[in-house]
């Protein structure tokens, strides 16, 4: 996991560690035998936990779900291609049986099981007018916020700040298009993921407004 983080992020490997054989009770053994091959969501555009290059799946989650499998002897399909609340549709549906990289929250809770973290992701603020000055989360209320439609992010404003206007979008690069074109504010999700697109995409023009490791908004 160290040195997923240090691929993927930049981070420091503090050491290293043994790998351990994951040990598996009879039931879970059984269920494997039985059920081989798992389908998991592949998502276009999140980088970088969850993308895709030229047609493979790539990315911190992706590589995590494969060291996963690997050590329980798990085989998987990546589904790349329906939208996120599509792909909230089929695993209610069974066409998935894991969904990688989902923030939990009280609605989320209600459709799937979670799994203990794997990561955690502090948030950002991004804006473009040089003159707004975002100090808090509460700073955004009465702007027009761009945010990926089905992410936790429009929840959260949905539930917790209805002052806010969402300007909701296709993929987290398009909110960051939106506020570039002046058709939101500004835009908040996880900062590894927004500060990989603004260096990838050559975004200059947008800066970090505020930076929050808050678990209430991470």
């Amino acid at each position: 996991l160290a040195a997923l983080r240090e691929k993927w992020f930049g981070a420091e490997r503090a050491g290293t560690a043994a790998a351990r054989k994951v040990v598996l009770t009879a039931e879970e053994k059984t269920w494997i035998m039985e059920h081989p091959v798992i389908r998991l969501h592949n998502e276009k555009a999140w980088p970088p936990y969850n993308f895709n290059v030229n047609g493979q799946p790539t990315g911190f989650s992706i590589d995590y779900m494969n060291l996963v499998a690997q050590q329980a002897g798990l085989r998987v399909e990546y589904i790349t291609g329906p939208s996120w609340d599509e792909f909230k549709v089929m695993i209610q549906s069974d066409e998935l049986e894991v969904m990688l990289n989902t923030t939990e929250t009280p609605e989320r809770r209600k459709i799937v099981n979670f799994t203990r973290p794997y990561a955690q992701i502090s948030a950002a603020i991004i804006v473009k007018d040089p003159d707004l000055r975002i100090q808090s989360i509460d700073d955004l209320r009465g702007l027009r916020v761009s945010a990926t439609r089905g992410f936790s992010t429009e929840e959260f404003f949905t539930e917790s700040f209805p002052d806010v206007e969402l300007v909701l979008e296709d993929n987290l690069l398009d909110t960051l298009y939106a506020v570039l074109e002046g058709r939101a504010d500004a835009t908040m999700d996880d900062f590894a993921a927004l500060n990989y697109l603004m260096q990838q995409h050559g975004l200059p023009d947008l800066r970090i407004a505020f930076l929050s490791a808050d678990p209430e908004f991470a």
